[in-house]
């Protein structure tokens, strides 16, 4: 099956030719804070959250993607999971 391919720059960076992420995703306002909100339980739970999306530890983000994606099935249909990448990339800063 055919994913869904991550936009070209960064997202939350409308100015900066990135994009809006709840906007690219086409969701709805409800839809996105529940999904969003659920990913931030999960890092809080699984993640160090002092750390940045780049210095956690590879296992376990997947944990948080097998688990958003199990909790959420549409996000299955984006490659490499970047909507949920997105979200935790913007949570630990």
């Amino acid at each position: 099956r055919q994913q869904i391919k991550k936009l070209p720059g960064q997202s939350n960076r409308p100015n900066s030719g990135g994009y809006n992420l709840k906007d690219a995703l086409g969701w709805d306002q409800g839809c996105f804070e529940k999904i969003q909100m659920a990913v931030h339980k999960l890092a809080n739970a699984k993640l160090d959250t002092i750390k940045c999306y780049s210095n956690q530890d590879n296992k376990q983000l997947e944990k948080v993607y097998r688990s958003a994606e199990r909790r959420y099935t549409d996000l299955q249909c984006y490659e490499d999971h970047w909507p949920i990448c997105e979200m935790l990339k913007s949570y630990l800063k």
